[in-house]
This record gives structure tokens, C-alpha cells and sequence, in this order.
């Protein structure tokens, strides 16, 4: 199991649990495939935060994009837009390691979505989970993985976005 904060390997969420839908590519966007995005003042898609960053709390997530941006603005992305069903395999953070643990009590919480050397991240950072959505929070802890125990560092929860937190709810 994980002793460092890596991505999950493979799929990060399941395709099937969306529409699709097309967007054109914002202004120096600089997302990657499957990264959240969300639409720039021009009505373009943008990554939803830098690495480094956390996602700010006015922003609504339109979806995930399947494809990297190319650098060229109005280039058209699809976008799996999110959903009731959408389901997003990411791994627990905290800024002090030993801390970043799986935890059955985090499971219908709500956390903040972070973006962390480019890996997004459910981040505890800030303090514990809460049981309802603050300003703060992005996404909902719906389960921990099967391949990881409760316990483990860097394990990774199946998340979902609240309607609220969808630009499309």
C-alpha cells in the first residue's frame, strides 16, 4: 500500500458516469486528462485550480475532461459532465503524512478538493471532515476503496460532488 502520495493508477473515474459533452478550451489552460474543470468568464474550461491550490468556493465544476489541453484556446474537449452517479477514485491527504490515513468516520463527510503537485486529493489539511457542506468543502466521501483497509496512508475514497458544487446540478 501507498507510502506516498502518488495518483491512482488506471482510471480515476468511471466514464460511464456522466454525459458528454463538448467545450472549447480556455485561454492558457493548462488541465490534463480527467482533471476537473470548470468554465472561465468567456464560457471556456479552465483546470478547476493550480497545483498548489484548493478549490476556491465559488467555483462550480462543469466535469472532467478526457483529453490534456494542446495550448491552442477554442480547441474543442469533452467533458464528462457530473452527475448523480459520477463516482471519482482519489486519495486522502494531509499535510503532515502520518496523518493521512483512511477513516471509516470520514465516509458521508464532505472535504475539500485540493490539487497537490498535480495528484487532486480529498485534503484533511484543514481539520476533520465535516457532516455538512461548508464553504469550503467540494466533494463527498461515499466509500473507501476495497484494496485499502481503514488505516491506511494515502488510501484512496470514491468520492461524488454534491449538487450544489456542479455548475450543472
Amino acid at each position: 500500500m501507498p507510502s506516498t502520495l502518488t495518483a491512482p493508477v488506471g482510471g480515476t473515474f468511471r466514464n460511464n458516469d456522466g454525459p458528454l459533452e463538448w467545450f472549447q478550451e480556455g485561454s492558457s489552460a493548462a488541465f490534463r486528462q480527467n482533471d476537473p474543470v470548470i468554465l472561465d468568464s468567456a464560457e471556456q474550461i479552465q483546470i478547476a485550480c493550480a497545483a498548489g491550490a484548493s478549490l476556491a468556493n465559488s467555483q462550480l465544476v462543469v466535469g472532467h475532461v478526457t483529453s490534456k489541453a494542446t495550448g491552442v484556446q477554442g480547441t474543442k474537449h469533452g467533458v464528462v459532465l457530473l452527475t448523480n452517479q459520477f463516482r471519482w477514485l482519489i486519495p486522502i491527504y494531509h499535510s503532515t503524512p502520518a496523518s493521512a490515513v483512511t477513516s471509516q468516520d470520514h465516509v458521508g463527510k464532505y472535504i475539500p478538493l485540493s490539487n497537490v503537485g498535480g495528484i487532486w486529493v480529498a485534503n484533511i489539511s484543514g481539520g476533520a471532515p465535516d457532516a455538512t457542506l461548508d464553504a469550503g468543502d467540494h466533494v463527498q466521501v461515499l466509500a473507501i476503496d476495497t484494496r485499502y483497509a481503514v488505516g491506511t496512508q494515502y488510501g484512496l475514497y470514491w468520492v461524488t460532488y454534491p449538487p450544489s458544487r456542479r455548475l450543472f446540478a
